[in-house]
């Protein structure tokens, strides 16, 4: 056995670039030997933690940057593929044939740090080791192949992840053609609360980092609600303009930018109009909120990282998903007021608190209508647990034992002897 799974000189390709080598799995697959060639768009990071994962030799990582146009040049000779498919996983280990129809703006390849499971990432991974009809990749519009998936009645799970809208349009689609398992992972107005014994500094830096600038805001996980105590609502938001208006803006292909632009005119065009909600609903305007006036600016669909103040609960950037790079920050003074205005919005997908105090913690976590919660943290999906939102943010979990199960079915047979 040690013999047939034995993974010495086998030719690993792993996604994910420098995010999956700077992980634990392939030092590991380095320390038993593995030859490990990795791709990525931001050459010098990658190469270098490809570097650091090598010296645990005695195997190798390899980093090679990817010509879009081209990429299955890295995939001659590989045996084993390590990446994340973002729930297709489980559909292979319980079905063997899943069928993927990537969102309309990146039907041809995501090249984003993460490299996720839109078509180009995803059918690199599955040229390299599965056999054809294994993975189906479907691009098109939503209204035309996606409804076509929905409405098909061999098509009996449904997994979708993306806005509330879409995804009720989905249940119903569906629903007119036959009983079908459907899971949705749908928006979020996730509320960051943090109390007034935290180190501020610590905060600021999780409120930043949650509201995830790195892909423009446009993560229906980001924290885009802060609600800050009262006493130390002043000094947060001073640094907090400080670590904004500091963050770099340019290709995000580049290890020197920290923010790229927004995906499409469209969603552009929603940035901008919620900008200017925020502006007639009277919330004041601390940092961003316009295009930059570089020339390298001068094309595409950008703008600064934005955040207002004095927002309150009924105003449009509080209540309403904007899926972009905007912040409101509201103020509050008990906990039975911070919990009010967490759960005022009609999604639930994540929260993040932030206390010292682990009993004011577990309470807040239990009244927060939110299904995935960090405590002193922000962002991280933690493998094996389910993630998933309550109220309009969704039904059903990915990412652990849960979604396994929702690609199976229970038969029981009772025999008479």
């Amino acid at each position: 056995m040690n013999e047939l799974f034995s993974i010495e000189g086998k030719r690993i390709l792993m996604a994910g670039g420098a995010r999956g080598i700077g992980g634990g799995t392939a030092r590991y697959l380095a320390r038993q030997g593995a030859q490990i060639v990795t791709f990525d768009i931001r050459d010098e990071l990658a190469s270098q933690v490809a570097k650091e994962a090598t010296e645990e030799g005695p195997g190798r990582v390899t980093f090679r940057h990817v010509d879009i146009l081209n990429p299955e040049e890295i995939t001659a000779g590989v045996e084993y593929a390590v990446g994340e498919l973002g729930g297709l996983d489980a559909m292979i280990t319980c079905h063997g044939g899943p069928l993927l129809s990537p969102a309309e703006e990146t039907s041809l390849h995501d090249w984003d740090w993460q490299l996720q499971v839109n078509s180009r990432g995803t059918g690199l991974l599955c040229q390299a080791v599965f056999p054809p009809g294994v993975m189906n990749i479907v691009p098109g519009l939503g209204a035309e192949a996606g409804d076509a998936i929905v409405r098909h009645p061999a098509v009996k799970r449904i997994g979708f992840i993306g806005s509330v809208p879409t995804g009720l349009a989905i249940q119903r689609a569906a629903a007119e053609t036959c009983v079908k398992h459907v899971s949705l992972e749908l928006g979020g107005k996730n509320p960051m609360i943090v109390f007034p014994d935290v180190d501020i500094d610590e905060a600021v830096n999780a409120a930043v980092m949650g509201m995830n600038f790195a892909w423009q805001g446009q993560s229906c996980g980001s924290t885009s609600r802060l609600l800050l105590h009262e006493s130390m609502h002043d000094e947060f938001i001073g640094k907090l303009k400080a670590q904004i208006d500091a963050i770099r803006l340019g290709d995000p292909a580049s290890d020197a930018s920290q923010m790229g632009p927004i995906n499409s005119r469209a969603q552009y065009e929603r940035v901008l109009r919620y900008i200017g909600y925020g502006h007639e609903d009277g919330a004041r305007l601390l940092s961003g909120g316009v295009k930059p006036k570089d020339a390298e600016f001068a094309k595409g669909y950008w703008v600064r990282p934005t955040v207002f103040s004095d927002v309150t609960p009924d105003m449009r950037i509080a209540r309403e998903e904007i899926f972009g790079p905007v912040l409101s920050v509201l103020r509050w003074n008990t906990l039975d007021e911070a919990l009010a205005i967490a759960n005022s919005t009609e999604y639930g997908l994540t929260a993040s608190i932030w206390t010292r105090d682990i009993k004011t913690a577990l309470k807040t976590a239990r009244a927060v209508q939110s299904g995935y919660i960090w405590i002193n943290g922000f962002s991280t999906h933690y493998r094996g647990t389910p993630f998933g939102g309550m109220k309009n943010s969704g039904v059903g979990r990915e990412e652990g034992l849960d979604e396994l199960l929702s690609y199976t079915e229970t038969k029981t047979i009772h025999i008479a002897l």
